[in-house]
C-alpha cells in the first residue's frame, strides 16, 4: 500500500467498490491508506504484517473489515478434490 500512488490506489478500491458495492468503502480505504503512508513503519514491518494483523487493525473501519472477511473467505481455487478408490 505504501508503495502505490494515491490516484492508483483510488481506482483499484473503486473497481472493488463497484463489485461489492460496500458502502463507505472507498472514503474508508482512502483514510487508512493515508494513515499508514504517514505512519513510521519500515519496509520490513509492512512485509511482516499479516492479513489477520490487518484485520484486527480493521476493526475501526467496518466497511474494511467487511471487505477483507470477504477476501479471506474466498476460494483460492474452483478445482475439486477428487478421490478414487
Amino acid at each position: 500500500m505504501k508503495k502505490m500512488q494515491h490516484d492508483e490506489f483510488k481506482n483499484m478500491i473503486v473497481e472493488i467498490n463497484n463489485f461489492y458495492e460496500i458502502d463507505n468503502l472507498v472514503e474508508e480505504y482512502m483514510l487508512l491508506y493515508n494513515v499508514q503512508k504517514n505512519r513510521n513503519t519500515s519496509q520490513s514491518e509492512m512485509k511482516n504484517m499479516s492479513f489477520i494483523t490487518l484485520l484486527d487493525e480493521a476493526n475501526l473501519y467496518p466497511a474494511i473489515h467487511i471487505s477483507l472477511t470477504i477476501a479471506l473467505t474466498l476460494p483460492v481455487t474452483t478445482c475439486l478434490q477428487w478421490r478414487f478408490w
